[in-house]
């Protein structure tokens, strides 16, 4: 047997599919089948004609208006040599290499080679749903010497294996949507004399929702494509189709913001929605938002049909204004108005509302959907009842809530029977998404009535809208026969925090958070919002990935497909390939801490420190400046057109954070300077701030003119801290404006001189690895100041003269050998100097400012041979990774290291994801921590701020919670917050500062303090689980008072014996 030469410099192979599939017990539905493969096997054949050369791949990549009657046109018009025909009789194909694709549910030439017994691997994947294997087989037929043969189990599964064929030969599921070049080569031969089989997926419904969409909706697509039908429209959907096909995608939630187009409102003249035709044409399944119940996008559709059947259906509108928008702001966000948003009333008019949702069901009906039961507002909004109380009975307003969802759904699937026929409601998907005040009713009751009348449904549940869960199925409810699922971000538009610039989520806690979702049974449908999908690729593809195999992709080897991904999209070598994976886990941990949308000058609790450690904004600017010299020395090394692909995918992200900083660092070091009387520092911190936020507004122009102009209008830094979604206008008003900085009138003379931390004692220990801090000497003139420091040798200043006409940061540290044993301290004194004639200091003068300096020598003899963490300059620090010993629980449960997530790229996490433990006998985390002194002091335990809402079967409410002991002293219980709390209102205001749900969620840990009752000398910290997932960042306790300092991250490591 032998690998396959699809081209041998010469000529291509034919490709051989079967004429026909007819309906059958595997696939009553064959002929569609057919159709949606063929579809695919007409991209292969483009895509090999790209790889020969027979057509440019410019040409394609290009094309905006496409579809499958254009690209047979290119075909056609090809070197006949170089392209490879397409076949449906064996006997044309005779004696020549052949490939041949087709499922196993309806096609007679796989079941006629498989039954010759070449291809048994195919026989395990049959019955299956969306698999496939591939495999070079000689003799597959009579009169064909060899063949790639491509066997799905179904439709999907065989257009899965056929772009796996694709990717093989070099075309990227990326190559259109974000321009990955496609090499041409001299022959193509590839080797699957080893069979690939892919088994089904893990998660049976695994797709986009299309959301937030208006910038690239109304500034792109409306210019890029037809708007004759609207936008976006079958044109910009047929793009989007195939690459989510390609990654092994099969469920679209369509754009429903009111500037899109309904997706089903374009029509034929037969009145069949030309959108969702186009996706079955492609095999993508259709499903809707939390807001778009029975296949409807109200904010596009309900206005009409109201007025159209208003009278028909004598419907009534109570004219109640929202009470989170009003006028203007309501028209703009729900698309409607006020009369037709309060007219959608399922307590008031029933009858209307039926008759709505019938419609469009007897139009969609003979295409794959996921209908979303339940009812909410006409965008994104509570469900309207005002009936409520007149309709249904209950003691109180939650029980009629319940009891009016449960006749909505009820009502619902009766449709379904009526429309699709009878028993269609227990076969036909459909899913219940517990969001907002759906997951109120849903914990109040109507959970209940999900498990036992409406067990078929599938169940989703959405994380907080910033990565963490909310809630997963207890015991019952995993166990029903429709599943879970989950709705998870890339990419959110709201309060108190937008993210739609970047995609900005952390691939590792993606990765942690829905392998989460995968073992407590989440697995029916998994829907990722990506926003407008670009610059999302890369967590894309992470997702699907991860939708396919938890296990193959779990976080731990997002390295692994990162330097695949590089390899492939870039054609780098192994090292560079490294390389830039590495450079991108190290933005993924700037994203850790803080996301690029989250800088902010609405309020100011979780800065970046300017002061301390070390400055702490400025090394995390110097972090992201490393990440982009890196990134940029590959980028150097790249012809144009894959420095096209790998700005779009990589390098925008990393400028973009890095311009971020900039603009954010300079403009609170400017606000500092004013404050501090640095006149000539405060000019020049503004100037790097304003040229940073003009870089970034630069920078949309440079993502726009990649691929010739192909993306001009896509990107914008829209949602920058975003604090009102409802108002369109505030989308960027975090880019610093000019009136936000600060200025100082008038000058004033000589220098000022400012220590790390603000403080007047720089304290050093010899323990303290790092072992340097700083000072800032500053002019207070407009122009140079010069000034001398006066400090005994032992201090080591990296300068002690010097002149400036802004500010010089001056790197203190000790002399360890030149200190005795005991200690030392002394003064360090900054002095104002006269000028001289060659520009350097002079004589010393008056005293500009005094500084104490306090070096402790001591390195206890007790500590010598200990194994943990040793006090210094009053705290001690620890990773949770770094503890002494982890200890199984008696319950089997374990804490277990996840990589790359968190502010410190590194976690620990609490096992089995599922199940409570009782105090005292969790998986146990020790940390042994030496301290000079006995003393009662405070402890902190940071954890990342997942959540826990719901109850248990039993009726016990879960809890965030975990237990630390102090020297075999008793437990102390820590709880966390658990759920996500709704704010008042869309606008984020001060007082949500006290919602601990948005605290942490801005923080990105929550702290949980403890006491730590130490004695003197090594001491036993133990950090055992109590509830499931918890996952532990690291353990502070501080001996002296503000020792922890005041930065965003926290002090650096303590250091160890």
């Amino acid at each position: 047997m032998t690998s396959t030469m699809i081209y041998d410099g010469v000529r291509t192979a034919p490709i051989l599919t079967d004429a026909a599939y007819e309906p059958n017990a595997s696939d009553p539905f064959a002929p569609r089948s057919y159709a949606q493969v063929l579809r695919a096997v007409g991209d292969l054949r483009q895509d090999i004609a790209m790889v020969t050369g027979a057509i440019r791949y410019h040409v394609v990549r290009d094309a905006m208006v496409d579809d499958a009657v254009a690209r047979d046109a290119r075909l056609a018009a090809a070197d006949g040599n170089k392209v490879p025909a397409l076949e449906t009789d064996p006997a044309l194909v005779a004696g020549s290499n052949a490939i041949i694709i087709g499922s196993m549910a309806s096609s007679a030439l796989l079941r006629a080679i498989v039954a010759n017994g070449g291809f048994d691997e195919a026989r395990t994947i049959a019955g299956e749903r969306e698999s496939y294997a591939i495999k070079s087989i000689d003799d597959p037929l009579p009169g064909i010497g060899h063949a790639l043969v491509v066997a799905g189990s179904d439709a999907r599964g065989t257009i899965y294996g056929t772009y796996a064929v694709s990717e093989r030969i070099g075309v990227s599921p990326f190559y259109w949507y974000s321009d990955v070049p496609v090499v041409v080569r001299p022959h193509i031969d590839v080797d699957f004399t080893e069979a690939l089989v892919v088994h089904a997926p893990a998660v049976r419904f695994r797709g986009l929702f299309i959301n937030d969409e208006d910038l690239s909706v109304t500034n792109w697509a409306a210019r890029k494509f037809p708007v004759g039908h609207g936008t976006p429209d079958v044109n910009y959907y047929r793009h989007l189709f195939e690459m989510m096909l390609r990654l092994g995608l099969n469920t679209l939630w369509p754009a429903m913001h009111p500037v899109s187009t309904a997706f089903n409102m374009a029509e034929d003249d037969a009145g069949v929605p030309i959108n969702a035709r186009e996706a079955s044409r492609y095999g993508i399944v259709i499903g809707t938002s939390h807001c778009e119940n029975m296949l409807r996008s109200n904010p596009g559709e309900w206005e009409p049909w109201y007025r159209a059947h208003k009278s028909e259906y004598a419907m009534t509108s109570n004219g109640v204004e929202h009470a989170d928008y009003t006028g203007a702001q309501r028209a703009r966000f729900t698309g409607v108005s006020l009369e037709a948003d309060r007219a959608f009333d399922f307590t008031t008019n029933r009858d209307a509302v039926i008759q709505y949702w019938r419609e469009r069901l007897e139009a969609n009906k003979g295409f794959e959907s996921i209908l979303t039961l339940g009812i909410r507002g006409i965008h994104d909004g509570g469900f309207n009842a005002s009936g409520l109380d007149e309709c249904y009975e209950g003691a109180t307003v939650q029980e009629r809530q319940v009891a009016f969802m449960t006749d909505v759904i009820r009502t619902q699937r009766a449709l379904i029977d009526e429309v699709y026929g009878e028993g269609a409601s227990r076969s036909v998907p459909q899913v219940l998404i517990v969001y907002k005040e759906i997951a109120d009713v849903y914990n109040a009751g109507l959970r209940d009535v999900m498990t036992s009348e409406f067990d078929d449904v599938m169940l989703m549940w959405a994380e907080d809208n910033y990565g963490y869960l909310r809630q997963y199925p207890t015991g019952r409810e995993a166990a029903r026969s429709g599943g879970s699922g989950v709705y998870y971000h890339s990419s959110y538009l709201g309060s108190p925090g937008s993210w739609l610039w970047l995609n900005s989520i952390q691939p590792a806690l993606m990765g942690e958070q829905l392998r989460r979702a995968y073992d407590t049974g989440m697995r029916a449908v998994w829907i990722l919002n990506v926003g407008d999908v670009k610059p999302g690729d890369l967590v894309t593809e992470y997702f699907s990935r991860l939708s396919w195999d938890p296990d193959m992709w779990s976080a731990d080897r997002i390295r692994e497909y990162l330097v695949g991904q590089a390899r492939r999209d870039y054609r780098l070598d192994g090292p560079d390939a490294a390389a830039v994976a590495e450079a991108v886990s190290d933005y993924h941990r700037l994203i850790g801490v803080k996301r690029a949308e989250f800088y902010t000058t609405f309020y100011h609790d979780f800065d970046l420190s300017v002061t301390d450690e070390g400055d702490e904004a400025q090394r995390m600017l110097d972090r992201a400046r490393d990440v982009v010299e890196r990134l940029d020395r590959v980028a150097a090394r790249l012809d144009g057109d894959a420095a096209d692909a790998f700005y779009e995918q990589i390098r925008y992200h990393a400028l973009s954070m890095f311009d971020v900083l900039d603009e954010y660092v300079n403009w609170w070091k400017c606000r500092r300077a004013v404050k501090q009387g640095r006149f000539g520092s405060a000019r020049v911190h503004e100037r790097a701030s304003i040229a940073a936020a003009d870089r970034i507004r630069a920078r949309v122009q440079d993502f726009g003119g990649c691929t010739h102009g192909k993306w001009v209008g896509y990107m914008g830094w829209q949602g920058i801290m975003c604090t009102n979604p409802i108002d369109v206008e505030t989308w960027g008003a975090d880019i610093i404006q000019r009136d936000q900085y600060p200025y100082l009138d008038e000058p004033g003379t000589g220098v000022g001189a400012v220590a790390e931390g603000e403080t007047d004692v720089l304290r050093f220990s010899v323990r303290e690895p790092r072992r340097h801090l700083f000072l800032d000497v500053f002019s207070r003139a407009d122009g140079p100041a010069a000034w001398v420091i006066d400090a005994p040798q032992w201090v080591v200043l990296s300068s002690r003269s010097g002149v400036t006409d802004t500010e010089r940061r001056i790197i203190v540290g000790i002399d360890w050998n030149a200190v005795a044993a005991a200690g030392a301290h002394a003064d360090v004194v900054v002095r104002n100097a006269a000028l001289g004639e060659d520009g350097e200091a002079g004589e010393p003068g008056d005293v500009a400012a005094v500084f104490h300096v306090e070096a402790d020598a001591a390195w206890p003899d007790a500590a010598v041979g200990g194994h943990g963490f040793v006090e210094a300059n009053g705290r001690v620090v620890m990773r949770a990774e770094h503890s002494s010993k982890v200890v199984v629980g008696a319950d089997g449960s374990e804490w277990r290291y996840v990589a790359d997530e968190g502010p410190h790229g590194g976690v620990m996490k609490a096992y089995p994801q599922t199940g409570r433990s009782a105090v005292g006998r969790g998986a146990a985390m020790l940390f042994d921590a030496y301290f000079d002194r006995a003393g009662d002091y405070r402890g902190i335990v940071k954890r990342l701020p997942t959540l826990s809402e719901g109850v248990e079967d039993d009726g016990s409410e879960r809890s965030c919670a975990l237990a630390v002991e102090v020297n075999g002293g008793g437990a102390q219980l820590l709880r966390g917050n658990r759920s996500w709390i709704a704010q008042k209102g869309n606008s984020f205001t001060v007082a949500d500062m006290g919602n601990p749900w948005v605290v942490n969620m801005l923080r990105g840990v929550e702290p949980l303090e403890f006491r730590v009752r130490a004695r003197a000398g090594w001491n036993t910290i133990v950090v055992r689980r109590v509830d499931p997932s918890i996952i532990v960042d690291g353990i502070e306790v501080e001996t002296r008072e503000g020792a922890l300092g005041a930065s965003l991250t926290g002090p650096g490591e303590s250091p160890r014996a």
